[in-house]
């Protein structure tokens, strides 16, 4: 397909601000993800799941509690007891996670173990739970997209929820997790929609921006399609710059 310069320096500047915020929410979510998904979702791609990253998390999350230990210096009453009051759910939580990560990367293990395959793409992100494919939301199946970006999150925000509530630490994280899980798939869907409306929009304006640009024609005659900025009243001079709103650069698409 022709790419149109015209809608690539008008358009492409938009979607590429968006693109590049939703990139960075994505970038930024891999922690979070993976302190979810490892409870959420099993078979994962090898280079989606990694057991070194996931021990990383542990780690940070077992020294995290740490710093808001008091010794006793100018306390009255057990400050380890009440330490423990919060964040003794906060460490169950954090050995689980690593058991469940142990158990995640002996699956992939056991595939490696089988050399290079295209059984499965090495950057899956796992199989969703079948109970949620399962679920009903007004008399229809959830999609794919509903349970990734609000029906999974919602599982650890309502468990965050309740341990908040009941002053447990783990429940903010359960919390933050959930949200910024939610926002990550967000992303990948939108960047999703944008590549195809793009392809979309780039059909319809190398069809139509020329005789929007030669005969000022209403976006109601061109599918929506116009040109915005001065016209050359020549109409020879216009029509020989027609041709320079579309590339000569060819893309390809996948048959």
């Amino acid at each position: 397909m022709i790419r149109n310069s015209y809608f690539r320096a008008i358009h492409g500047m938009a979607s590429s601000l968006k693109m590049q915020f939703f990139a960075l929410i994505y970038q930024f979510s891999g922690i979070p993800r993976m302190v979810m998904e490892a409870f959420l979702r099993k078979n994962f791609g090898e280079r989606h799941f990694s057991f070194s990253l996931a021990l990383a998390i542990a780690f940070i999350l077992m020294a995290i509690p740490v710093q808001y230990l008091d010794f006793g210096m100018g306390q009255r009453g057990n400050p380890g007891l009440d330490f423990l009051k919060h964040y003794l759910t906060w460490y169950i939580f954090v050995g689980v996670f690593i058991w469940q990560s142990w158990k995640h990367y002996q699956v992939i293990q056991k595939e490696k173990m089988d050399g290079f395959n295209y059984d499965k793409s090495s950057v899956y992100e796992g199989d969703v739970h079948p109970f949620f494919f399962g679920l009903r939301y007004k008399g229809r199946a959830v999609t794919a997209f509903e349970i990734e970006c609000f029906i999974e999150p919602a599982v650890f925000l309502g468990a965050g929820l309740i341990l908040a509530i009941l002053g447990q630490s783990i429940g903010w994280l359960f919390i933050i997790c959930s949200l910024i899980y939610g926002m990550s798939y967000r992303a990948l869907y939108y960047a999703g929609d944008i590549m195809i409306l793009d392809y979309i929009d780039q059909k319809l304006y190398n069809e139509y921006l020329e005789k929007a640009y030669m005969n000022n024609m209403h976006p109601s005659e061109t599918h929506g399609v116009q040109f915005r900025g001065r016209h050359i009243n020549n109409e020879v001079t216009r029509r020989e710059m027609a041709p320079a709103l579309v590339d000569n650069e060819k893309t390809y698409t996948a048959r």
